[in-house]
């Protein structure tokens, strides 16, 4: 999950700069690049990541109903 923020970060740091990329052609061809391929791989790592805590949440209320019983 680091890995994301500080990649997610740095495109934000990047945008904020907006300023001096728009004359820089290549810098925006390198961000539709990161775009198309990283940001595909962000989105299933997050689909995975909460579909996993999901899972942890719902075990562990299944576990305490259990434990009230």
């Amino acid at each position: 999950m680091d890995k994301i923020m500080e990649t997610l970060n740095l495109l934000r740091y990047l945008f904020i700069r907006d300023q001096q990329l728009k004359s820089s052609v290549e810098m925006w061809k390198e961000l539709c690049r990161i775009k198309d391929q990283y940001l595909k791989i962000v989105r299933v790592c997050i689909s995975m990541s909460r579909a996993y805590y999901s899972a942890e949440l719902k075990a562990l209320k299944e576990d305490l109903q259990l434990k009230a019983k």
